[in-house]
């Protein structure tokens, strides 16, 4: 089995297993693993231990759990998420101790940016590239035993650009056709659904920036995982940015409302919100728009800058446009 193909249950279930390096950038395998280790026992709590580093710099302290023996077990699983190559100097003394790492620890470790490097038992990169998106979706039908049509397939691909996405769409998939013989319908509704979940899901927020309105934003991102899903969200603003650029070129080229919508992939219902928007900002906006999200992105990867102080810098300059 090579590196990259190997699953949590395996790597978990192997006590010769004991280091693992996943590039995880939208958190599926976050909730993967914390999902698998409540199947492992029920008293998992006494041996399991969660940083996340993108607000937890304690490296003493991380590098003390995983050198500690599990109590009453023969596993201690500590799992570190949140790791960018800006965390160098984490990097460095995981690197060193990885030299020599405690044979009853598993080292579970959880990057979101792909050029993290950590000397591990076994690499996993299942960045969010439209391949590994697809062959996840693949995956996913066949370990579930659905079917789904190619066009519903190109529907969810096209619509969800993350993992997390389109396991919780499977989930209620596979849970009503588990209880309805009519999954051909179930499926087909379920889709629309995820178009209206996909749609919901930063409207609010983009609603706000469109209305200039600051303050409403940073209540938004209170009340959501806004700060926990940072680069998700950015992709999901930026997508929505690049939205508004195609319609407005589309425009100018006197391409009818009804071929636009066919070729930037929105929904009749989605499009009549997103010709409104993209109307209200001149290119120049929409353009100066995807330079600060990039720039946001660029910054979350390689400098320390808080990351509350970079979401204010972003919305503010958002509502500036």
């Amino acid at each position: 089995m090579s590196s990259n193909e190997i699953t949590i249950e395996e790597f978990l279930s192997n006590n010769e297993n004991i280091s693992i390096h996943i590039v995880d950038e939208d958190g599926y395998y976050y909730d993967k693993i914390k999902e698998s280790l409540s199947k492992i026992s029920k008293n998992i709590i006494d041996n399991a231990n969660f940083f996340d580093l993108t607000t937890y710099k304690d490296i003493a302290n991380i590098i003390q759990t995983l050198n500690t023996y599990p109590y009453f077990s023969d596993i201690r699983y500590v799992v570190v998420r949140g790791i960018t190559v800006k965390d160098k100097e984490f990097i460095d003394e995981i690197t060193k101790y990885l030299e020599n790492p405690l044979r009853t620890t598993k080292h579970i470790f959880l990057s979101i940016d792909e050029k993290v490097s950590l000397n591990c038992q076994f690499q996993k990169n299942d960045n969010l590239s439209k391949d590994n998106i697809r062959n996840f979706l693949n995956s996913e039908l066949n370990r579930r035993k659905l079917e789904l049509s190619s066009s519903i397939i190109n529907e969810l691909l096209n619509k969800s650009k993350d993992k997390l996405a389109l396991s919780n769409y499977l989930d209620k998939a596979e849970s009503l056709i588990r209880s309805d013989n009519k999954n051909v319908k179930i499926i087909e509704d379920l889709a629309q659904e995820r178009k209206q979940e996909v749609f919901n899901e930063t409207y609010e927020l983009i609603n706000h920036i469109n209305n200039k309105d600051l303050k409403s934003c940073l209540i938004e991102v209170k009340k959501t995982k806004f700060k926990e899903n940072i680069f998700l969200e950015l992709s999901k603003i930026a997508w929505r940015f690049r939205a508004y650029l195609k319609i407005k070129t589309l425009k100018e080229n006197r391409v009818p409302n009804h071929e636009i919508i066919k070729l930037t992939n929105i929904s009749k219902y989605q499009y009549k919100y997103f010709d409104k928007e993209s109307s209200n900002k001149s290119k120049i906006e929409v353009l100066r728009g995807l330079k600060v999200l990039k720039e946001v992105d660029t910054l979350l990867k390689s400098t320390d800058i808080n990351i509350d102080n970079l979401c204010f810098y972003l919305l503010k300059k958002l509502c500036r446009l």
